[in-house]
């Protein structure tokens, strides 16, 4: 006999509130990693440790993931109004930063300015269309060519077009722990086959774009959904809580200074991100029930609301600051310092920004897709349109 999916509530203040604060650690470490674009630093102990601030965005997706089951399980709505939920959440900023990227692209283009913004790949009408349709994710020339750091949004929209089949098949935790292991077999098997598949060919193409692309991240969405099926286990006490903590900081400390690749392969199946979104895991568990001021604040759970705005406003501010600036030559150890004391500045210039966005951008969105769910529920019924 078929288990009943599991349903978690996500309801209260405290459960929706830590998502949030873990969706701002995630934005904080991704600004203190980019921020190395202007504080240079010699060290590589320093940067190696920076760089796991990287790794929010496999914090992001496992959130989504879990996000995603939680809402999934406790709406009920069915695959269209999934779909139409996400895209009107999604795509008016992302096409909103097209239509700005892009123009900077061109306006600097005809000045003869250098790109300011940090975007890497083919610019060109073609990449313009891909990215606008959420296609860009199997282009290694223009998977990032149009808006920075887009791989993380298009990586998520693909992985929301096979999000049903998932949340409808894995229902239990023993599923979701196949579901891993699948995972990663799928991440090393397309790794293998992506110089075929797509001519890869270039030494610095194959480790950009293998990080990118989804096949590399699924492990960490997977993650995301055995999170869910773990929440009914995240402890109560805060000696388990704070266990939970210390094991997501050892896994940080591996993924900085361990041997772990950027992607999956037969020789070293768990990537960096793999490993990252373990810790993510932990984290999750660990903030869940038990209150965890230094990871659950107002602070973090405001610049977490916005993180989606965060994300693409970070980079005009960064971008400006090393345009003004330029690269700051540093003493080892020195850049790292730089960052942490500026971080909170930095943070600060974003979510004045970011929060606008959110305002102006996000929340007009997300209420016109609930217009039109609500519009297609009435037409299907035969009432009034």
């Amino acid at each position: 006999m078929e288990r009943a999916p599991l349903v978690v509530s996500a309801e209260g203040p405290e459960r929706l509130a830590a998502i949030d604060a873990l969706r701002g650690l995630a934005i904080s470490g991704v600004v203190l990693t980019h921020l190395g674009a202007l504080f240079a630093d010699a060290s590589w102990r320093a940067n190696r440790l920076a760089g796991v601030g990287a790794h929010g965005v496999h914090l992001f997706f496992v959130l989504s993931a879990l996000t995603m089951m939680l809402s999934w399980n406790s709406r009920r709505g069915g695959v269209w109004a999934f779909y139409v939920r996400r895209l009107f959440r999604i795509a008016p900023l992302y096409w909103l930063g097209i239509v700005f990227y892009g123009c900077l692209h061109l306006v600097l283009a005809r000045l003869g300015m250098h790109a300011a913004v940090d975007a890497e790949g083919i610019f060109d009408g073609r990449a313009v269309l891909l990215t606008a349709m959420f296609a860009n994710g199997f282009s290694p020339e223009r998977i990032n060519a149009v808006v920075p750091g887009g791989w993380t949004i298009v990586v998520e929209m693909m992985f929301y077009a096979i999000f049903p089949l998932l949340a409808v098949s894995v229902t239990t935790r023993a599923r979701a722990a196949v579901l891993l292991v699948v995972s990663v077999l799928l991440a090393i098997g397309a790794n293998l086959a992506a110089p075929a598949l797509l001519g890869l060919g270039h030494e610095q193409l194959d480790q950009t774009f293998l990080y990118y692309w989804l096949p590399n991240s699924l492990p960490a969405f997977a993650l995301g959904i055995l999170a869910y099926h773990l929440l009914a286990m995240a402890p109560r006490r805060r000696w388990a809580s704070a266990g939970l903590v210390i094991a997501a900081v050892s896994l940080g400390v591996v993924v900085a200074f361990g041997p772990l690749p950027w992607q999956a392969s037969l020789a070293q199946p768990i990537s960096r991100g793999t490993a990252a979104a373990a810790a993510s895991v932990c984290l999750v568990l660990a903030a869940w029930r038990v209150r965890r001021p230094l990871l659950v604040n107002r602070l973090s759970v405001a610049l977490g609301r916005v993180s989606y705005s965060a994300y693409l406003m970070h980079w005009l501010i960064l971008d400006a600051a090393v345009a003004l600036l330029g690269p700051l030559d540093l003493p080892p150890g020195l850049g790292l310092l730089l960052r942490c004391m500026t971080l909170p500045m930095w943070l600060a210039l974003t979510y004045v920004l970011a929060s606008r966005s959110y305002r102006w951008v996000e929340q007009p969105g997300i209420r016109a897709g609930g217009r039109l769910l609500r519009w297609w529920a009435r037409r299907a019924t035969g009432g009034p349109a």
